[in-house]
């Protein structure tokens, strides 16, 4: 099945599948609405299967609320170590495992299932996502311009924390400086480094 669109970007899986985790909270109940059409709005869910999920491979399934179940599906890949592709495909699913005799075995590779398309709902989605997408980026180019403290919220001591770990002090050193116990600094990191990520949060080598 040919992609509807298929867009190629610098960066990681991880990058895009946070980004989308972010675009699924801001949906209620993991609904996307097309109310183009104020009489009958179009409901359709997206969700992330975990058993089709790898480091270098992420999949959204979109499927349509109404009765006459029509399907499609967002596949991000990592294609090179510093590129990913995302394909945005119409009419297919994904099943993870399969029914065996008398147990369900895991694929190795998803299985690829032909369905019925979303259609024209399915490219205002598409573009909707790419639009977030590439501006998300455009706001990340512009945040590597700013110290990498500066990016995260202004929120008592944390920037400072943060801003010592770059000029290369210990966690003992910063705490004495902060007046916070080793540990604290230590848990600070290690939570501002899960929420921002190693380009603004490093580990040290």
């Amino acid at each position: 099945m040919k992609p509807v669109k298929t867009i190629e970007y610098p960066g990681s899986v991880a990058h895009f599948k946070a980004f989308m985790d972010r675009f699924l909270l801001s949906l209620k109940f993991g609904a996307w609405v097309n109310i183009e059409d104020e009489n009958i709005p179009k409901i359709y869910f997206i969700s992330d299967n975990d058993e089709l999920q790898t480091s270098e491979r992420k999949i959204w399934s979109i499927s349509s609320g109404a009765l006459s179940k029509r399907y499609a599906a967002i596949l991000a890949t990592q294609t090179r170590p510093e590129k990913i592709t995302i394909d945005f495909i119409d009419g297919v699913s994904y099943e993870g495992s399969q029914f065996m005799r008398d147990h369900v075995e895991k694929l190795n590779t998803p299985k690829v299932v032909i369905e019925d398309q979303i259609g024209d709902d399915f490219l205002i989605l598409t573009k909707e996502i790419i639009s977030k997408w590439e501006n998300k980026n455009e706001n990340m180019a512009e945040d590597k311009k700013r110290e990498a403290w500066e990016q995260i919220p202004n929120i008592g001591w944390y920037r400072d924390a943060l801003r010592l770990w770059h000029e290369r002090l210990t966690t003992a050193e910063i705490a004495r400086k902060l007046g916070k116990s080793e540990q604290t600094i230590r848990n600070k990191i290690a939570e501002l480094r899960k929420l921002y990520g190693e380009d603004i949060v490093p580990k040290r080598r």
